[in-house]
């Protein structure tokens, strides 16, 4: 950037005296950033980092800190400071069904449900409590103290965390193989291979079992490849080293989150994303043929109405707008209204169900 910067001064300098005019004072750009790394872009000096509250390799599928603080707030279902909100004290069957794959051998779970029915909020809330940043922050620490223990993952239990929303097949592999410390093998015969063949490479080196986690895989631009060049490479790395075997870091365990039909919305095409090929069958299919002996768990049971309602209550519980309502009776009936698309954590279209409802439940006199 500096070789740009002064690139620039000189250019005004020769467009100043061709017509004639100098410049009043030395305009070379102030850099208050890395001028010693390569970029593309021009740096804004306007732009402030956006505060994390975990590590780097979980930043893309963890909650951020502005998402928690919403759940931290007695407006949103605390009733005291005892009381750890929802966010972290709800849905509790399937956060407690997460963390024993966390703590367990190498393998695949697969996280699963109908839209919104809230698959990024279960791995949100596991990757963001498995951080050692996160645990240990005075903003979260209180809350996390009073999670139900058995809901809780051990610390680093996920060792990278990534989105697949709108990446290609090499860009996820990319983003995985970077994250986890792995390097492309440059014998490869293009990108793809040689970051195939890297983090092989990697997961075959000696060191401790690693999890990878990998959120919204419907959303991918080719989810169907991401399945087949991404995600069955590591189908090798899911089994722990024999007995008399030295070390290696051969164990994997695999979470993804992908979107499913229940049987009364439809297929969701294996295509997917905003470019896929399609072909209507379900992604959850290809990866059970994929991953044989994958868990699966799907957070759209028939618990769902029981969370609804929690979730609901949550966000009534100190509102001075409801206040000598019955809530429970209120969250009973949004419950069933809504039925099931209310529970993407934050999401704008289950808290728009849930406005819509609530104004009905008052203007019926629930």
């Amino acid at each position: 950037m500096d070789g740009f910067s002064r690139a620039l001064y000189q250019a005004a300098q020769a467009v100043g005296a061709e017509l004639g005019r100098s410049l009043s004072l030395d305009c070379r750009p102030l850099m208050g950033g890395k001028p010693h790394v390569a970029t593309a872009a021009l740096p804004n000096p306007g732009y402030r980092p956006r505060q994390a509250a975990v590590e780097e390799s979980r930043q893309e599928v963890a909650a951020t800190p502005e998402d928690l603080d919403y759940w931290l707030e007695k407006a949103s279902g605390r009733t005291g400071a005892d009381d750890p909100g929802w966010y972290f004290s709800g849905r509790r069957r399937l956060n407690a069904s997460v963390v024993p794959f966390l703590k367990g051998p190498p393998g695949v779970l697969l996280v699963t449900g109908i839209t919104a029915s809230g698959k990024s909020a279960i791995l949100g809330r596991a990757v963001a409590l498995s951080d050692a940043t996160f645990g240990t922050s005075a903003l979260f620490a209180a809350a996390v103290g009073h999670c139900p223990p058995h809901t809780v993952p051990d610390e680093g239990a996920v060792t990278t965390a990534v989105t697949a929303h709108n990446r290609e097949p090499l860009g996820l592999l990319t983003v995985i193989a970077k994250k986890l410390g792995a390097a492309a093998d440059p014998s490869g015969r293009d990108q793809l291979s040689r970051w195939q063949s890297g983090l092989r490479r990697f997961l075959s080196s000696p060191g401790p079992m690693v999890t990878i986690v990998v959120d919204a895989l419907d959303d991918a631009t080719d989810p169907a490849a991401v399945v087949h060049q991404v995600l069955e490479p590591l189908a090798g790395h899911l089994c722990g080293p024999e007995p008399s075997a030295p070390p290696v870091r051969c164990g994997v365990r695999l979470v993804v989150a992908v979107r499913s039909s229940d049987g009364a919305d439809g297929p969701v095409p294996d295509g997917g994303g905003s470019g896929g090929s399609g072909g209507g069958r379900e992604l959850l299919g290809r990866l059970r043929d994929a991953f044989p002996g994958a868990a699966v768990l799907r957070t759209d049971d028939e618990d769902l109405g029981t969370d609804v309602e929690g979730y609901v209550r949550a966000l009534l519980d100190g509102e001075a707008n409801w206040a000598g309502y019955d809530l429970a009776e209120v969250a009973r009936t949004v419950a069933g209204a809504v039925g099931r698309v209310v529970l993407s954590f934050a999401g704008d279209a289950g808290a728009a169900a849930v406005e819509i409802d609530l104004t009905q439940c008052r203007a019926g006199g629930t």
